[in-house]
């Protein structure tokens, strides 16, 4: 017992008494909070004065699933690159006010910064451009004895995330339970692959079923992006609505209804598909208790004779006991 308590108060003083405030989840990769990213700085010199900087310090709306990192599109448009170059004395570089020497006077810098995909490889470039004088002196004072250029480019390259796959069209058979007791409409989605949930809707009856989980988490440089593991839960609202397996059950029948008023929704983090009912694979079977066990309205209606013939059985048995 004493170490069920030590602990979570030994996890609470590393990570502070409000860490399991700071858990985020989330539907939709927008959801991610702003990054404050962190660069690796390695300077690169140019042989002369300019030097020079570039880091990939991670991507834009990612997530990682199965070790597997990804973006939703080309990885060099959601590369997240820093880079600086200047005047360099040899250990850092310096700010235009200041100058590896009293006879070289700073004029002026451009950089430019491109990004491009290469095969597997992110690959960042600095292009810099800085110009420069150098001072002389004489019996009649100082004067500018040469002006120069120097340019050079700054490379910086990463293995890309993968491009996150589209999300397919949802298949989806909607069957029709009939029988003299009760109409019931099953309706299970047949391709659940790409997505990390799925909503069903009728009228005010609603069944969310997540099947991933996307954890908020950082990387070292202070990217922040969407970590994705397998977690399945069923959330039902409204009267009326039941579940069988990974079948939704409803009340009701598709004669007295429209298909299209059923509105079924899938998505990940990327994408949205809204389902088209025209394409809706639906069957109708009638019920018949006495034969047809197999399907999942017939599995529940014996289940609640089962439990309703063992409460009589019961009842009566303890009566005749009391008695």
């Amino acid at each position: 017992m004493c170490l069920l308590f030590l602990i979570p108060t030994a996890i609470a003083a590393d990570k502070g008494i409000f860490y399991i405030l700071d858990e985020k989840f989330i539907d939709n990769i927008s959801e991610l909070p702003e990054s404050n990213p962190v660069a690796e700085i390695n300077i690169q010199q140019s042989g002369g004065y300019l030097a020079g900087w570039i880091d990939i310090v991670g991507y834009r709306d990612m997530s990682r699933e199965n070790n597997i990192s990804y973006v939703p599109g080309n990885p060099a448009e959601y590369a997240i690159v820093l880079g600086e170059a200047g005047l360099f004395d040899g250990k850092r570089l310096m700010t235009p006010y200041e100058a590896p020497g009293p006879d070289v006077k700073f004029d002026s810098i451009t950089k430019s910064i491109s990004v491009e995909q290469k095969g597997n490889m992110t690959v960042a470039r600095l292009h810099a451009v800085l110009e420069y004088h150098t001072m002389c002196s004489d019996e009649h004072g100082a004067y500018v004895c040469s002006r120069r250029t120097e340019e050079n480019d700054f490379y910086d390259s990463e293995h890309s995330p993968e491009i996150y796959p589209p999300l397919q069209n949802i298949s989806v058979n909607v069957t029709q339970y009939n029988n003299s007791l009760y109409e019931n409409i099953g309706i299970s989605i047949i391709n659940i692959s790409g997505l990390n949930k799925y909503t069903i809707q009728y009228e005010d009856k609603i069944a969310t079923y997540r099947i991933k989980k996307a954890h908020v988490e950082q990387t070292a440089k202070g990217i922040y992006f969407a970590n994705v593991t397998h977690a399945e839960f069923l959330e039902m609202k409204g009267k009326n609505i039941s579940r069988y397996g990974k079948t939704i059950l409803l009340n009701g029948n598709l004669s007295k209804m429209s298909p299209g008023d059923i509105k079924i929704t899938g998505s990940n983090l990327y994408e949205t598909r809204i389902a088209d009912s025209s394409d809706f694979n639906i069957t109708r079977l009638e019920f018949k208790p006495e034969t047809e066990l197999e399907n999942p309205v017939s599995m529940w209606f014996m289940s609640v004779m089962a439990v309703m013939v063992g409460g009589i059985y019961f009842y009566a048995w303890r009566m005749s006991v009391l008695w």
